[in-house]
């Protein structure tokens, strides 16, 4: 018969655990229908992959430099609407990223970015050095673990958590031409696994060390 004082101690823990994901959060503006109309709906790869967590039912909480604006407050009502901790997420002076979607005749999409000077990539060493206590898992998103200004404070990030925590990083930065193992090196070699989504599932990569 199982220990009842074990097992709730063990869920317990479970509920204790965070799962923090640091990277983008941005506005793709998709065409609905009209010639030059388009919707503005919060995304960006780490933004979905918090969305995704908490809908499991995980403590989640969500490293984004958010922007006071419109775009900004939009992603931070979906996000809080989802159950998804903010209280690490800075408030941002810079303009939210914009992802404009092009959707062609065989329903494939492609992306204009737009992210010059915008909030995701302005990490400072301050906004870095808070992470939840109680964080047992990192996921390094995207883009903003490559760009500068900011990459290297996450790299920092990852290194200081990588001593308490599971490390892993979204594949989509590979779209930069970055190999597995160079992203590694800048980041001190902290990294655990890889996860990248395709047909709609999760794939995860353990790293070999």
């Amino acid at each position: 018969m199982p220990d009842t004082a074990t097992a709730e101690t063990a869920v317990a823990a479970k509920l204790a655990a965070v799962l923090t994901v640091v990277g983008e959060a941005l506005i793709d503006l998709v065409p609905d229908g009209r010639p030059g109309s388009y919707n503005a709906r919060p995304g960006g790869s780490p933004f979905n992959v918090a969305i995704g967590l908490a809908r499991l039912g995980q403590r989640t909480s969500l490293m984004a430099r958010l922007a006071d604006n419109a775009f900004g407050r939009l992603l931070r009502e979906h996000a809080r609407a989802e159950g998804v901790d903010l209280t690490y997420a800075p408030h941002a002076a810079e303009p939210t990223t914009l992802a404009a979607v092009s959707i062609y005749g065989d329903a494939q999409a492609s992306y204009d970015f737009y992210y010059a000077g915008t909030a995701d990539w302005q990490w400072t060493a301050q906004e870095t050095a808070l992470l939840p206590a109680e964080t047992t898992l990192l996921h390094l998103g995207s883009l903003a673990a490559l760009l500068p200004p900011g990459a290297p404070y996450i790299h920092e990030l990852a290194r200081k958590a990588s001593t308490t925590a599971t490390i892993t990083y979204d594949a989509v930065a590979r779209s930069l031409r970055e190999s597995s193992a160079k992203l590694r090196q800048r980041l001190g070699k902290p990294v655990d696994f890889e996860v990248a989504v395709k047909d709609g599932r999760a794939i995860i990569r353990p790293i070999v060390k």
